[in-house]
């Protein structure tokens, strides 16, 4: 009899905890989504012809007003500060599900081929674990990269919300306008205060090792754009702070895709257009997006004769 009643009740805390954690769990999801306005956006609403992808250099460097005046065609900026090839392979498999751009540009740099910490891992993931239930297998497969009981941990509705009640709060506070900045692109004021030109190299670019992991991502990244019959253009943006751009280059030749490496460009080397050693404030991202999106103007003229 003992056993029974201990059962019962084992049953009913159990029951008791499932619905507090679906309630819970659908009430983050709610003010989340709400938040999170960027990736939100990136996932459920992009219909731009020209979709920018990257870290928060392609966030900082890309203006899509520019792209849009040059190119006679939409623009949206989807680039996020801290994340890389990961976050950005499985927004665009989401995308791709409802709409396909005319032309992506994904700025590439070293955190997207190259070993690094917890932040720039599948760790970084975590961003998208809100939206893992209502994807497809493709972009689950990217997230579940985390750890091999992810998909265990999601069935737990509160779970994807683990340490986001400040990332919730943040965004409730800052609202939607200056999470979604200018058609997503954040311009940063201000310039370097040292004016010295391109450091030599990065300690932690020396010691960093290839991320086989991570070129297998830039590879379908790259695939899924070329299946799609979409414009790719692999851009290094300017940068003060040294990486080795070789390994991209040898993975673009094995394709027929572009890849442009402003990452030493002599014209953009100076503090001037700076607001740190790796990201350029308003005037260089403006001088930069002007410089790219003439390029691809020509290019696109080039395709059609």
């Amino acid at each position: 009899m003992s056993k029974n009643i201990f059962l019962i009740r084992a049953i009913f805390l159990l029951l008791i905890l499932a619905i507090a954690d679906f309630i819970i769990g659908s009430s983050l999801d709610f003010f989340y989504k709400k938040t999170l306005w960027k990736t939100t956006y990136s996932l459920y609403q992009t219909n731009e012809e020209i979709l920018i992808f990257g870290s928060s250099r392609a966030s900082h460097h890309y203006d899509p007003r520019i792209f849009s005046d040059e190119l006679d065609l939409t623009c949206f900026n989807s680039g996020y500060d801290g994340k890389n090839i990961y976050y950005h392979y499985a927004l665009l498999v989401s995308i791709l599900s409802r709409h396909t751009p005319d032309v992506i540009i994904l700025d590439i740099n070293s955190s997207d081929f190259m070993e690094r910490g917890d932040l720039w891992s599948t760790d970084g993931l975590d961003i998208l674990l809100p939206y893992y239930k209502n994807e497809s297998n493709d972009f689950k497969d990217v997230v579940k990269l985390r750890s091999p009981s992810e998909k265990l941990k999601m069935l737990s509705c509160t779970y994807p919300y683990n340490s986001k009640i400040i990332d919730i709060a943040k965004g409730y506070i800052a609202g939607r306008d200056q999470a979604m900045g200018i058609q997503g692109f954040n311009p940063l004021i201000g310039t370097r205060k040292t004016q010295d030109n391109r450091s030599k190299s990065l300690e932690s670019e020396e010691i960093a090792t290839i991320d086989e992991q991570k070129v297998q991502y830039i590879q379908r990244f790259i695939d899924l754009a070329i299946r799609h019959d979409i414009q790719l253009y692999i851009i290094a943006s300017p940068n003060l702070n040294s990486f080795d751009t070789s390994k991209i280059q040898s993975i673009v030749n094995k394709n027929d895709v572009v890849f442009w490496d402003y990452s030493d460009n002599p014209n953009f080397m100076t503090g001037t257009y700076f607001k740190d050693g790796s990201h350029m404030n308003k005037l260089g991202a403006e001088l930069f997006s002007k410089v790219i999106a003439s390029r691809i103007k020509e290019n696109l003229h080039t395709d059609k004769l």
